[in-house]
């Protein structure tokens, strides 16, 4: 965006300068773009492969209405792959029995 701002002003300065602004508009925006842009991946999205799967967990129900496969262990590891993204538990650590809510202790 910052790059067709700057052809704009180049073309607004030739052709219309009574437009100018809008190049520069489209500029600040594809600056603020760039700097709420983190530029990077999650760990687990580095690769295709890595994608695919966190799509494919997020969407799971789209997909099993779609005719996909719903065993138990593949909805458990989708469920983990959701959960361990809320919690500080590493993926091995999440089981059946792990707790969801811990209680804050009652003050007497």
């Amino acid at each position: 965006m910052m790059f067709a701002g700057l052809i704009w002003l180049l073309l607004t300065a030739i052709v219309a300068r009574h437009l100018w602004y809008t190049g520069v508009t489209v500029g600040v925006l594809g600056l603020v773009l760039v700097l709420l842009d983190p530029g990077r991946l999650p760990a687990d999205c580095r690769t295709l492969g890595g994608l695919a799967r966190k799509i494919a967990v997020l969407n799971f129900g789209r997909l099993h209405v779609q005719g996909a496969k719903a065993r138990d262990r593949d909805l458990w590891a989708a469920l983990v792959e959701i959960l361990s993204e809320y919690t500080l538990l590493p993926k091995a650590e999440i089981h059946p029995g792990t707790l969801i809510l811990r209680g804050q202790p009652h003050s007497a």
